[in-house]
């Protein structure tokens, strides 16, 4: 688990202070902007990442919900099974979800990909945002658009990620 801050540990604490005072609108008028903040939980089944149990992960999306009302908090998951870290325990505190479909590492075709995570992910009736291979051949990537489009996919705009493998031609 990581925190990321835009702001040096004083500008933070100082913020966090006014934060506690003024909320909302009372913040815009007085041109408080709320530190940026980005956690980061990797939950995989494998050796390096989350430990816990359901419950425990709940506890700790409950605790930065609770701690940090004004913080926008984005699921990113590929696996959407309850049993190992109990998405519908979690996803009530995201405010989007954030897929990613791998669909070259699944070794399937986008379009069945994203209407895996679409069937998956819309129970929970939060927004989705798709995260696409970068490392992913260009024709795939645009039928990938071309499928998102009449969809809504489009409403968040899709990200392309992929640390360390994507391509020149996968941007041409």
């Amino acid at each position: 688990m990581s925190l990321v801050w835009d702001r040096n540990r004083r500008q933070r604490a100082d913020l966090l202070q006014v934060r506690q005072r003024n909320r909302g609108a009372e913040d815009q008028a007085a041109g408080i902007e709320a530190p940026w903040l980005q956690m980061d939980v990797e939950v995989e089944p494998t050796p390096n990442f989350w430990k816990g149990t359901p419950a425990q992960l709940e506890q700790v999306f409950a605790r930065i919900r609770q701690a940090c009302p004004w913080a926008t908090i984005i699921l990113c998951t590929y696996q959407f099974d309850n049993s190992f870290y109990g998405i519908d325990r979690v996803a009530p505190y995201a405010d989007w979800l954030c897929t990613m479909s791998y669909w070259n590492d699944f070794r399937t075709s986008p379009e069945e990909r994203m209407q895996f995570e679409v069937n998956q992910l819309r129970r929970h009736g939060k927004p989705i945002q798709f995260g696409l291979p970068g490392n992913a051949p260009s024709h795939e990537m645009t039928r990938a658009l071309e499928w998102l489009a009449p969809r809504g996919g489009l409403e968040i705009p899709p990200i392309i990620w992929r640390r360390g493998t994507t391509t020149r031609a996968t941007w041409d």
